[in-house]
């Protein structure tokens, strides 16, 4: 009787220690929970002036590009778009080099520039140019052709 009686008894400590092991565990997976369905809680500020184009229709094209890029961007809540109504320098060129300290006095972390060319054969060539106003980097880069 007495062996039983201890062999019950070790059970139920058994499983009260398990009990409270998984309620230990389940505790401290709570404190490591982490939510990542939220955007940046502080989004880049990035300056995306119209894509420029040697004809009013590219330019056109242009436009309506960088309307959608930077839609885009704000809703991934990892950007903020500037106002193109702050921009102090106004691109004319992708090759030109952007003045810098403009970008850095309107506080734009990442600036995009880019052309829309029209290719011999009617499609549309997007070239784009990534660069840091902050750390003054540069990454050039060009797309293939679109029709």
């Amino acid at each position: 009787m007495k062996q039983t009686y201890w062999r019950t008894l070790i059970r139920l400590a058994f499983v009260a220690l398990a009990i409270l092991a998984v309620q230990g565990w389940q505790g401290a997976q709570a404190q490591l929970r982490i939510d990542i369905t939220q955007g940046n809680v502080d989004p880049m500020p990035i300056a995306i002036p119209d894509f420029v184009g040697p004809s009013p229709k590219e330019t056109t094209v242009g436009t309506e590009m960088v309307g959608v890029i930077s839609g885009n961007l704000s809703r991934s809540g990892l950007f903020r778009p500037l106002d193109p109504k702050s921009f102090i320098q106004k691109t004319d060129a992708i090759g030109a080099m952007p003045r810098f300290g403009d970008w850095r006095l309107i506080n734009a972390q990442a600036l995009v520039t880019g052309a829309v060319t029209t290719e011999p054969d009617g499609r549309l060539r997007v070239e784009f140019r990534l660069t840091s106003p902050q750390s003054v980097r540069d990454c050039s880069v060009k797309s293939p052709s679109w029709s």
